[in-house]
Parts: C-alpha cells; sequence; structure tokens
C-alpha cells in the first residue's frame, strides 16, 4: 500500500493505493473511511485508488475498508477488514525574508542577474523585486549576435546559469521588462524582418542548464520585436523545475521555447501570448 502500514510522513492531501497480486473489482457501493471522511475508489487492473484531501498535518488517521469489498475477477473476495494507519507530515514553515535587490533602486535587471551569480552560496534563493513600471533593459556590452544580415548586434537577452533565482513584479499587467533589438528591418523569408529574428538570437530570457528552480511572478516578460517580424522568443528555457506564477510571456511567435526534454515546467494563472508556435521546442 501507498502509504505504508505506520507511515510518518504521508501528504495532507493525495492518495491511498492498494496494490495487489493480480487483477481486481470491488463489490456494488463500495466506500472506504478515512478518519471521518468517506472516500470512494476507482479500479485500473491490480490497483485501487482512493482521492483525499484536507487532512490535518501531524495526525494519525485511520483507513478502513470493509471485509468483502475486494474480489479477484473470478469473485473471489477478501474477507478480512482492509486497515492502514498512518500519521501525516509536519507541515512546511517558510522563513520569511528581504529581497536581495530592487530594480531600480540597486540597478537594472541585468545587474541582479550578475549579483545573483557572484553570490557564494548559490543553495540559498536569491530574489529579486522589480518595481511598477515598464523597463527595457540595455542590450550587453560585451557579446554580439550575428544579423541574418551578417552584420553583429549586440547581444539583446539575459542569461540567467545559476539556482535558486527569484524574479517577482509588483504586478503582472503593472511590471513589464522589454529587452533592447535592432530596430531596422531586412527582408526576410516571409517578409520584412528584424535581423536578429530567431530562436537564441533575439531572445528576452535564455535559463541555462545551471538555471534550477527559477521562479517568476506577478511580471510581464515582453519581447523588443514588433509583431510579423519574426520568431521574438520571450523564454528560452534549458533549465529545469521552473516556475512561473501570474506572468504573462508576450511576443508574436515562439513566445515560450522549451529547450530541456528532461525538464520539469510549471505554469499558474499566467498568459502565454502569441500568435504562431507560442508553445514550442523539445520538451514536455
Amino acid at each position: 500500500s501507498i502509504p505504508v502500514e505506520g507511515a510518518k510522513n504521508a501528504s495532507a492531501n493525495g492518495r491511498i493505493v492498494l496494490t495487489f497480486d493480480e487483477k481486481v473489482k470491488t463489490t456494488n457501493n463500495v466506500s472506504a473511511t478515512l478518519g471521518n471522511k468517506t472516500i470512494t475508489p476507482y479500479v485500473s487492473g491490480k490497483t485501487i485508488t482512493f482521492d483525499y484531501s484536507g487532512l490535518a498535518y501531524a495526525t494519525t488517521y485511520t483507513f478502513t475498508l470493509p471485509a468483502n469489498s475486494v474480489s479477484d475477477l473470478s469473485g473471489n473476495t477478501i474477507s478480512e477488514v482492509i486497515k492502514i494507519n498512518f500519521t501525516t507530515k509536519n507541515r512546511d514553515i517558510l522563513a520569511k525574508a528581504m529581497y536581495d535587490f530592487i530594480v531600480p533602486d540597486n540597478g537594472n535587471i541585468r545587474d541582479a542577474i550578475t549579483a545573483a551569480s557572484k553570490r557564494s552560496d548559490t543553495s540559498k534563493r536569491f530574489r529579486i523585486f522589480i518595481r511598477v513600471g515598464e523597463y527595457t533593459f540595455p542590450a550587453s556590452e560585451t557579446t554580439t549576435v550575428n544579423g541574418s544580415d551578417n552584420v553583429a548586434y549586440a547581444d539583446p537577452a539575459i542569461y540567467i546559469n545559476t539556482p535558486n533565482v527569484s524574479i517577482i513584479g509588483e504586478g503582472m499587467t503593472s511590471t513589464i521588462l522589454t529587452n533592447t533589438v535592432p530596430t531596422n528591418l531586412v527582408n526576410g523569408t516571409y517578409g520584412p524582418a528584424n535581423p536578429i529574428e530567431g530562436i537564441g538570437k533575439g531572445d528576452v530570457i535564455k535559463l541555462q542548464g545551471g538555471a534550477i528552480n527559477t521562479y517568476f511572478e506577478d511580471i510581464t516578460l515582453k519581447s523588443g520585436m514588433a509583431d510579423t517580424t519574426g520568431r521574438n522568443i520571450v523564454l528560452n528555457d534549458g533549465g529545469n523545475k521552473t516556475i512561473c506564477k501570474n506572468t504573462t510571456l508576450y511576443a508574436y511567435q515562439d513566445t515560450y521555447v522549451s529547450n530541456n526534454q528532461n525538464g520539469k515546467f510549471y505554469f499558474e494563472d499566467g498568459v502565454i501570448r502569441g500568435r504562431t508556435d507560442y508553445i514550442c521546442g523539445k520538451g514536455d
């Protein structure tokens, strides 16, 4: 069973799974009890699963499935009551912390990411707060990207290659972060195009392999490229365990690129805006 008998760290919201050595079924209108709650099963092959929610933390519960509730496919029932005793885990206590860098008080977003990458202990979260406003951060002064017109342009992207970085705005619609891209257009395959359109060229933010547990909240990340001028990636996500909560990714084509086929990515209550391939890449 999951949890096992006597488990001490069960979830307060989860499921009880009973696994048998052959395919099973339940008798009519069967139900089980968990504490003072009644829960119902669903069967799949050799397993019977009971979902539950809202248990108290650090509390012992008894799951009880009455006798003769389960049988094999030939109708032979289990005549004993099935009971599992377990204790839910202690509730996690989150320690409050101050922001480590505030934009624009302490500098721009490039300065903030530089500070995050230079911290001595990357196991501790580095929190960047961005006040209400529209911020167009400068292109790189040291690196370039080659345009389709064979001109070297200042790299417009911010690179994050360090773990446990949070970028938190003051409001999803009122805190906007945009990159600086060339304003001239060239002849593209489908009409006028920005010379650095394309995945890996005109991106707003690139999460690299070291970017684990990156967290975005209450902010709009917007491409500096105009609509219909090519692929204008906002978030090129080669990281892992990325979370976007109340976050808008605003572009036209290839807005979000999932660039790690083994990565995990979580989105909640935000917007991914675009027209073409706006969620794309090799991740699941």
